[in-house]
């Protein structure tokens, strides 16, 4: 009979310690552990660690709370099992996340009220978790990413506007970066111009014009890698300069500021090199585009607009000037006896001629006139605004200009005739077309040639402001 008793305790020992090993243990009513489970015997806890409430105060704080009512709702009745996931510090100082679970049994022969429950270490699940979290927020992160890239993509392929495509761009970084400012700075030679919204006033752009600023640009186009600084006058806005690089050539430098003041990520700073190439991109789209739209409208000889262009751009002005019922003057300037200098010294020594002519009537008119070569050696000018007296006194400037010009491969002087054409703006009526304005020219600069050239001649008008006078 003994016998049996020792073998029944130790069946019970045995029974305890596989439990224990299963998760399981059993606290009576007062909180002392009759069998601590195997979770907290790994984490360095034995039974005196746990009496009472004191297993509670392993917990992380944040868990502590909720541990406290649960417990307090099962010994009360309120409820007859519960269940816990928190955090438990181990005797290392390690941190474990485990599932709790508990139940009251009143059912034990003695009588007694035991506090029974399972622990099971899920770190790991916890672990895998966090990473797909992470893996789900990196997904989502990089298909940000991508549709900026992809929108950006868009934008080059659907415009040729260099300003637009520049901004609609960069605005695509302000969905992956919380960003203050960002500014791009096309470079031309050694110098640095911003393709800024011409409606933004407020970009701290003197911050790049020298100092600081200006040094951070410079070291950032002579590295080609990306540069982070400090704002000297604004401590809290830190920036970063980032190359445009594209096929080895260095289009500009974009800089960008962050709201927080906060340093850029390696993160960050991946994301503005991926928007970077775009604008590289941008810009040398754009430079390639002006190049081409400058071959197509401009006379390679002179430098002037051709004819083609300054057909379409003179038909505008024409248009917007009588609208506005302002006064429009006409020139067309013909060299006096060019086909004797070809024959006489070569076309070579005409071209420098024609090139020479064309510098002089630049020179002579403003930013805002309209200037073309009219076809062989003869050159055309609109003058927005200008009446008889103005642009008398222009067509005289442009004559005398040419009559002073020495050019080297020709043995004499230069002259040249001007026909003039005042058209005066009248909204009220219908407008003029071109080709009548240029007609009046025409036969201005007739009556000049017939009448012994290197003269300027003001043509017969249907208008008031046009009457006829011969100027010598």
């Amino acid at each position: 009979m003994n016998g049996f008793r020792e073998n029944q305790a130790d069946t019970l020992a045995l029974s305890r310690s596989t439990l224990a090993r299963m998760g399981l243990f059993v606290k009576n009513q007062a909180g002392t552990p009759l069998f601590v489970s195997r979770f907290w015997a790994d984490l360095g806890y034995g039974e005196e660690d746990l009496q009472g409430d004191s297993w509670i105060d392993c917990l992380h704080p944040d868990d502590q709370e909720e541990a406290r009512l649960l417990q307090a709702d099962l010994l009360a009745g309120k409820r007859d099992h519960g269940r816990l996931i928190c955090r438990v510090r181990s005797a290392r100082g390690e941190w474990r996340w485990c599932v709790a679970s508990a139940m009251l049994d009143g059912d034990f022969p003695a009588g007694e009220i035991l506090y029974v429950g399972h622990v099971q270490d899920v770190t790991y699940l916890k672990e895998l978790q966090r990473e797909a979290e992470e893996a789900r927020a990196l997904a989502e992160e990089r298909a940000s990413e991508a549709e900026s890239l992809r929108y950006a993509g868009a934008i080059i392929a659907a415009s040729l506007d260099k300003r637009e495509m520049v901004l609609r761009v960069a605005h695509q970084l302000r969905r992956l970066i919380p960003l203050e400012y960002s500014i791009v700075f096309e470079r031309s030679g050694r110098e640095l111009s911003a393709l800024v919204d011409r409606e933004t006033t407020l970009l701290p752009l003197a911050f790049f014009e020298r100092g600081a600023g200006y040094d951070a640009l410079l070291r950032c186009l002579r590295s080609a890698l990306p540069e982070q600084f400090r704002d000297t006058e604004t401590e809290s806005r830190s920036w970063l300069a980032v190359p445009l690089v594209i096929r080895g050539g260095l289009e500009g430098v974009c800089a960008l500021s962050r709201r927080d003041g906060e340093i850029f990520s390696e993160a960050e700073i991946r994301k503005a090199l991926g928007i970077a190439d775009f604008l590289a991109l941008a810009l040398n789209n754009g430079r390639l585009y002006e190049g081409m739209s400058v071959l197509a409208t401009t006379d390679q000889l002179s430098g002037l607009a051709n004819r083609h262009a300054f057909f379409l751009e003179a038909q505008i002005m024409l248009d917007e000037s009588w609208r506005r019922g302002q006064t429009l003057s006409c020139l067309l300037i013909d060299l006096d006896f060019f086909k004797e200098i070809n024959d006489t010294w070569g076309h070579l020594a005409g071209d420098q001629a024609l090139r020479e002519v064309a510098g002089a009537i630049k020179s002579c008119l403003r930013d805002d006139d309209l200037i073309g070569r009219y076809g062989g050696e003869e050159f055309s000018a609109l003058l927005p605004g200008a009446g008889e007296e103005a642009c008398r006194a222009a067509a005289e400037r442009v004559r005398q200009k040419v009559r002073e010009l020495q050019i080297s491969s020709i043995g004499r002087r230069i002259t040249c005739s001007v026909g003039v054409a005042v058209i005066p703006g009248d909204p009220a009526q219908d407008c003029p077309g071109l080709d009548v304005v240029l007609s009046l020219a025409d036969e201005a600069l007739y009556e000049a040639k017939k009448s012994g050239r290197d003269r300027v001649v003001l043509a017969d008008t249907p208008w008031a402001c046009g009457n006829s006078q011969k100027l010598s």
